[in-house]
């Protein structure tokens, strides 16, 4: 790697793409790509992919089809291409602008989440609120009912009491009453 750095350039890692045979094999194992390198990536092979920015592809090598073969390489090749265009785009910033930007995005990131977060938790504590008012208005008018019911309880009870006095009472002067005629 390191003679191939010295022979080409370090910008030769930048336009380089690592082709991996073999696609159809992963997608047989209902296995990506970024599975397998994670789980079996050589060292050498893991330094290589970071020096091209883990520009790679899978490519189907049992397709006897040539236009599918034609189509997968195009397809991919059209989509390192805008990855390349990303990175020729930041080629005239030093990395210390680079790390700057991160660092700006990063602080613009936090600073929309938090926010929005803010956001969120304002809206939040208001509907605690609204429906903290509902629930107490709601227990409110349940000790109003419950009140109102147990009134109308007691009366019940006095009314009842009251009809069971009168129907002992003229029980017993029915009894009292009853003359047997001889």
């Amino acid at each position: 790697m390191g003679s191939m750095q010295s022979l080409l350039g370090k910008i030769f890692f930048d336009y380089m793409i690592v082709v991996f045979t073999g696609g159809d094999e992963l997608e047989d194992n209902d296995e990506t790509l970024e599975d397998y390198l994670g789980r079996e990536c050589p060292k050498p092979l893991k330094e290589i992919l970071e020096l091209c920015d883990n520009r790679c592809v899978p490519f189907d090598n049992k397709t006897k089809d040539a236009a599918m073969r034609t189509e997968q390489v195009g397809k991919k090749a059209a989509k390192l291409r805008d990855q390349q265009v990303e990175v020729d785009s930041l080629k005239g910033y030093s990395k210390q602008e680079i790390s700057e930007l991160k660092e700006q995005m990063q602080n613009s990131y936090e600073d929309q989440l938090k926010r929005a977060t803010e956001m969120v938790e304002s809206r939040l504590e208001q509907r605690l609120a609204e429906e903290q008012t509902a629930r107490l208005k709601a227990e409110e008018a349940a000790q109003l009912a419950q009140g109102k019911s147990n009134d109308e309880i007691c009366k019940l009870r006095k009314d009842l009491e009251s009809a069971q006095r009168e129907t002992a009472e003229l029980r017993e002067e029915y009894e009292n009453s009853w003359c047997a005629i001889l």
